[in-house]
């Protein structure tokens, strides 16, 4: 529903805690440790940034970045 709403720093948060509580909620493998995004207006999407911490079996820290768009 984000996609459809105009972007400020308000939905940028909002986003953001809803990556961290969905990750937190279900999959209790990895930690958050950041989330960036970005809003791309001119493609009507999303650049979202995660690094998280991998806790098993070995610790490892990755960072995964994806775009998120709206269709039309």
């Amino acid at each position: 529903a984000y996609l459809f709403e105009n972007f400020d720093d308000i939905t940028k948060a909002a986003v953001e805690t809803t990556i961290v509580n969905t990750l937190r909620n279900y999959e209790p493998r990895v930690r958050v440790l950041s989330v960036d995004v970005v809003d791309l207006d001119y493609r009507n999407a999303l650049r979202i940034t995660l690094e998280i911490q991998i806790i098993s079996p070995e610790v490892s820290v990755t960072s995964v970045e994806f775009v998120v768009e709206r269709l039309r």
